[in-house]
């Protein structure tokens, strides 16, 4: 539960986050010079979202790996969820019942998971469609 509970944390400082910043520009000088730009302030902020979100997903994805060790048969797989599941425990062993592991360490490799890029490459290769847009 405790990853869960870190996992809301972090999506209420992303609401948070959000906030925009435009609504803090203010004019300098007595009102003489432009709007203060909240450019940098803006994209300071949303990085700090996307890495936010991005250990929430990892969180979920831990979550859901764990799950399906637990209860499915590999077998009964659709091919992008198999290849989630296989290219993910090649960077984050199952966690066993009976031991204790700070779970900081686990999220951390699959956070890297998805920052390098290779996960979501390998699922697109696999259940990627050819469908042509005119």
């Amino acid at each position: 539960m405790v990853i869960q509970y870190a996992a809301v944390a972090l999506a209420s400082e992303n609401k948070i986050l959000s906030h925009p910043a435009s609504v803090d520009s203010i004019t300098s000088c007595e009102n003489q010079e432009d709007f203060v730009s909240m450019g940098t302030t803006a994209a300071r902020t949303a990085r700090d979202i996307v890495s936010n979100s991005r250990r929430i997903i990892a969180t979920e994805l831990l979550a859901a790996c764990q799950a399906l060790d637990f209860v499915l048969d590999k077998g009964s797989l659709g091919e992008g969820t198999k290849t989630a599941h296989e290219e993910f425990r090649k960077s984050v062993k199952f966690i066993e019942n009976d031991k204790d592991i700070e779970m900081y360490d686990e999220l951390e490799k699959a956070t890297d998971l998805l920052v390098k890029g290779d996960f979501l490459k390998a699922v697109e290769k696999k259940v990627r469609l050819d469908i042509q847009f005119n």
